[in-house]
């Protein structure tokens, strides 16, 4: 149980600290990225007004624009750019690569025609931030080199993530000594819980047994009659409840390791349909039986047993008259697939089916016991396939179908 408990909550843990470091990571390298092209395009617009130049006295055909108050004068020496000047008709008037060294004049042009076949007036060729503006000369196509600060943006995102994986791997250790001491209470409460009811399940036995006994006793010596038939009667329901809460209580333990042998999952379907075709003819209830042969697992067949006898009683119980039930078992992959679906009154509401296997719960409201049943059966169901690493699911195939499903490992893990 402790154990369980404790995988669940470190699960849930490093689920939510991934997301959260995935989150932090990626918004800090977007907002990286988004920077570095904000500035590039910032730079590309002040040398697109100032006809490929920066907006300074030494410089031919300045524009007095100043620069932007953040950006630093020197920038003029630090960016490495060049531009290429063309015509309305396409001719090529100028190339200018006197800022940049890794490109010549023949270099540009192809840079220039790459752009040119994009439809985007600014976006990237390369490694270069190009932008592309229309005057009465011609258009201009500026190329900004941004391969060190993009160098710089993937260097980033490399030692960050590395970052963020240490952090990571340095979070789970911790939570996975801090986990056993958070879930301790709850593991322990939960203990008790089913102490108790194992202990209090033991102690009621040896009363109900006086009672039923002692029931026997005044029929023999007066007679049968209503009050003695209706001891008897509940102190019979009240031995099974008590005993059904026991094993329940034992399953949620988990199952013996000396119970867990391979058997064959078939003929343990097809032996409990078998007992139950008598009932589903006197309840009117038709039964269809679909279980595909020789299949096997590992296992409990008691408890397996157990399982697929309350899921069919269920149907029959809460079926419909003149109903339909079916059973079918198929195997997928590395699992069985266990099916008790039937016909129903009237539909189960999305709340009824979240509560089906809780313990106690009945959808009928009036909770009646005239159908036998005590609202701990589909518990029982739950607490098998649980103990198998296996999973039940109940939902409405359709507007008058129940289907409850049993998903098990072939092999225990």
């Amino acid at each position: 149980m402790i154990r369980r408990l404790k995988k669940r909550f470190v699960l849930l843990a490093m689920l939510a600290l991934l997301t959260l470091l995935s989150l932090a990571i990626v918004g800090m390298n977007l907002m990286n990225y988004v920077s570095v092209i904000k500035e590039s395009d910032t730079i590309l617009d002040i040398l697109s007004r100032n006809k490929g130049y920066f907006p300074f006295d030494d410089v031919p055909d300045k524009d007095t624009t100043a620069l932007p108050p953040n950006m630093s004068p020197e920038i003029q020496h630090e960016a490495r750019y060049f531009f290429v000047l063309m015509d309305p008709d396409g001719h090529l008037l100028k190339v200018d690569t006197g800022r940049i060294v890794t490109v010549d004049d023949e270099q540009a042009l192809v840079y220039a025609d790459r752009a040119l076949e994009l439809e985007k007036t600014i976006g990237f060729v390369d490694e270069f931030r190009f932008i592309k503006t229309s005057d009465d000369v011609g258009m201009r196509l500026v190329f900004l080199d941004c391969g060190r600060k993009l160098s710089s943006v993937r260097t980033f995102a490399a030692y960050s993530t590395l970052m963020a994986f240490v952090v990571y791997i340095m979070l789970f250790v911790i939570v996975m000594l801090a986990a056993e001491r958070i879930v301790r209470p709850v593991a322990d409460s939960y203990e008790r819980q089913k102490r108790f009811i194992t202990d209090a399940g033991h102690e009621l036995k040896t009363p109900l047994t006086i009672i039923n006994a002692n029931a026997d006793l005044s029929v023999m010596e007066n007679g049968e009659n209503e009050y003695l038939s209706e001891i008897k009667a509940q102190t019979g329901r009240m031995t099974e409840l008590t005993e059904r809460l026991v094993y329940l209580s034992k399953t949620e333990e988990g199952l013996g390791k000396g119970s867990l042998v391979p058997f064959s999952l078939s003929d343990i379907v097809t032996e409990v349909a078998a007992s139950f075709e008598a009932p589903a003819q006197i309840a009117c209830r038709r039964l269809c039986v679909e279980v595909t042969p020789s299949l096997s697992m590992h296992g409990d067949p008691e408890a397996i047993y157990r399982l697929t006898a309350i899921l069919l009683d269920n149907a029959i119980k809460y079926s419909d008259a003149n109903g339909q039930i079916t059973v079918s078992l198929s195997k997928q992959g590395k699992h069985v697939h266990l099916c008790v679906s039937n016909t129903t009154a009237y539909p189960l509401t999305e709340e009824e089916l979240s509560h089906i296997f809780d313990r106690f719960y009945r959808t009928d409201p009036s909770r009646n016991s005239t159908s036998g049943g005590f609202g701990i059966g589909l518990s029982i169901a739950r607490a098998v396939a649980d103990a198998h690493g296996g999973t039940i699911s109940a939902d409405m195939i359709s507007d008058r179908t129940l289907s409850i499903r049993v998903t098990l490992p072939i092999k225990m893990s």
